[in-house]
């Protein structure tokens, strides 16, 4: 049986690991690997890449 639950929206972005002040952006690039997908982004700041699981930024439900 389906039940309804309320939930909230909330943005989620990926800060830089490396300067710690851009936001990482998505190129438009994947890797394929055995057993998952990456996403490669890039920071906008100092423009450093990174293989991510998800695409960022993305949007998240949290149970209220």
């Amino acid at each position: 049986m389906e039940e309804t639950f309320p939930v909230k929206q909330v943005g989620v972005k990926y800060k830089c690991d490396l300067c710690k002040n851009g936001e990482m952006r998505p190129t438009g690039k994947m890797k394929m690997h055995e057993t998952h997908a990456t996403f490669v982004h890039r920071c906008d700041n100092c423009e450093s890449e990174i293989d991510l699981k998800e695409k960022y930024p993305l949007i998240r439900y949290e149970q209220i």
